[in-house]
């Protein structure tokens, strides 16, 4: 995990936005991606950005102690296309074959997909973040 913050730090140092999945993720790559986000973003006292947090229904689901801070992304046809060539770039998924036989058919059919917009003081405060 320090290895990942401190590679991610010189990325995100300048950054306005970060986004990553949600914590208690039952994903471990999802959930390591959170922690390398928070950790480096905490390293680096990034107290004037957001935190754009996205939660993969099928691993669990966004709590109802952030419902303020949540809203639905509509998924169109242009940006479910941009999520399978990300989907295809990211090797590992399709180690899986029921994972990525479940993904890919959530992908095809999903309309919205929930995400968190937090902030620094937010940190630690939700379940999700």
């Amino acid at each position: 995990m320090k290895e990942g913050i401190q590679k991610v730090k010189s990325i995100i140092k300048d950054a306005d936005r970060l986004v990553f999945p949600s914590t208690n993720n039952l994903h471990e790559d999802h959930q390591a991606a959170h922690d390398i986000a928070i950790g480096a973003a905490q390293e680096l006292n990034l107290t004037n950005i957001e935190y754009f947090v996205f939660f993969i229904a099928s691993y669990g689901r966004i709590q109802e102690d952030s419902k303020d801070k949540q809203f639905e992304f509509p998924i169109s046809d242009e940006y479910r296309h941009k999520l399978f060539e990300w989907y295809a770039i990211y090797k590992s998924q399709s180690c899986f074959k029921y994972m990525n036989k479940m993904y890919l058919d959530y992908l095809k059919k999903v309309k919205f997909m929930t995400y968190g917009l937090f902030q620094w003081k937010d940190i630690g405060k939700y379940y999700n973040l």
